[in-house]
């Protein structure tokens, strides 16, 4: 992997994180758990608050995991229950499947249970201060914090939970991050079978290594569900390996049949991207009302879930663009067939755009992801402009999309047959399983 500009936040990560490798706790990868701590201040330079200081003592209720694992079904997590383009993902799953399952919810857990392990505390401490020397003061109160955190987690597991695990296999929404890592570790160590959900597009870097990166380097489950080739390669480069991937497809879009790109023009869908893309999305908004005034346009902004709402509702007024409702996903906005084309950074939605037969331009301020697509980058109206007089005499547009979400999202065939095998295991006597603390 080369890139162009510094990448040393990614490479601190890499360091500290290899810091804690030899810290093994009842047989369980501690620095999996720590990774996205450790991403959060490397990459965000995000100090924790004083109130971590809860970590030592206080951990959610392992109990709440007793009615979704005390049966013979097939457990999936979803990270993100206030997202619905995330709940419509995880229900596709859960149809796609076709098998007794149950989705889950961690925000659902509203009790905690307090602890005061001293053993815990004073290991994770010794562990942490070991290292003193390559890290802040600040660094080692929280890193000891959430290893006492986490080895409570764990301890929780298997007092409340490990008697009652019923489930076949388990499938984390993120298992590169808390708690499905947690979780996914767990289940890993009572050998039932985890699988990591792709749930946006994966993507190299152009420039500098984002937090992003932890989605592909810290993956804690024993396979992961892929869209597409695509992710099997990047996977591949973060040593992954491909024996463990699957590629399963998006079963949002199992139905969807690429119709006639769309050749009119007339009205646009603006896609904002999350908040990394902030100070791109302000000009991006500036840009396209000037160009709605000049070639009398119509445009509607869709809000990424990140964005603050109240912010964007402001400059959206101010430069008369209408924003179109949180609730409505773009798959939904895509069906209705308002829109004439779509204008997006390199993310997901540039896909899903393409899957509708709706043109996508890309806006190409700051880019620093590198997405496979079409000669349809941007920076100001005259350049888009040029692209959509292209466009309206191109021909061979949907053959192009049609070869991209191939190996992108593996378009036209999904695939969850895997989980076929478990037919027979799900309707009969559960077997003993040999665990062991």
């Amino acid at each position: 992997m080369n890139y162009t500009e510094d990448s040393n936040d990614f490479k601190r990560y890499q360091f500290v994180k290899s810091l804690f490798k030899s810290c093994n706790y009842k047989d369980y990868n501690i620095s999996q758990l720590l990774a996205e701590d450790i991403a959060r201040i490397t990459f965000k330079k995000k100090f924790p608050k004083a109130k971590s200081i809860y970590r030592y003592f206080l951990i959610p209720h392992p109990k709440f995991f007793i009615p979704y694992v005390n049966k013979r079904q097939i457990l999936i997590s979803n990270l993100f229950p206030e997202r619905a383009d995330y709940v419509s993902l995880t229900r596709s799953v859960k149809k796609e499947i076709g098998l007794p399952s149950v989705i889950f919810d961690y925000k659902s857990n509203k009790k905690v249970s307090i602890i005061l392990n001293v053993k815990n505390i004073f290991t994770s401490a010794k562990e942490v201060i070991r290292n003193f020397k390559y890290l802040k003061i600040t660094e080692i109160l929280y890193y000891s914090a959430s290893l006492t955190y986490y080895k409570n987690y764990l301890d929780g597991l298997h007092k409340f939970v490990e008697k009652e695990v019923l489930i076949k296999y388990f499938i984390a929404f993120n298992c590169a991050r808390y708690p499905d890592n947690i979780l996914t570790l767990f289940f890993n160590r009572l050998q039932i079978p985890t699988y990591g959900l792709q749930h946006g597009a994966f993507v190299p870097y152009r420039k500098k290594i984002e937090i992003d990166v932890l989605n592909y380097e810290n993956i804690t489950s024993d396979y992961f569900l892929c869209w597409g080739e695509s992710t099997v390669k990047l996977l591949s480069q973060f040593g992954f390996s491909p024996n463990r991937c699957i590629i399963a497809g998006n079963p949002r879009y199992k139905e969807v049949v690429l119709p006639n790109v769309k050749n009119t023009y007339n009205s646009g869908l603006i896609l904002l991207g999350r908040s990394v893309y902030h100070e791109g999305n302000i000009l991006l908004l500036k840009l396209l009302s000037k160009y709605k005034e000049i070639l009398n346009v119509s445009f509607y902004v869709k809000l990424h879930p990140t964005l603050d709402s109240l912010f964007y509702g402001r400059l959206t007024s101010e430069l008369k663009l209408e924003i179109v409702g949180k609730e409505t996903t773009l798959k939904e906005l895509f069906q209705s067939r308002l829109f004439d084309f779509a204008i997006t950074y390199n993310t997901t939605a540039y896909y899903e755009s393409m899957l509708w037969g709706i043109p996508a331009f890309r806006y190409s301020f700051n880019e620093n992801e590198i997405l496979r697509g079409l000669n349809d980058k941007f920076e100001t109206p005259e350049e888009l402009n040029d692209l959509i007089s292209l466009y309206k005499t191109t021909k061979t547009i949907k053959t192009e999309y049609s070869s991209i979400l191939k190996e992108v999202f593996n378009y036209g065939s999904i695939n969850y047959s895997i989980f076929n095998a478990a037919q027979q295991e799900l309707i009969s006597t559960p077997q003993n399983r040999q665990r062991s603390l």
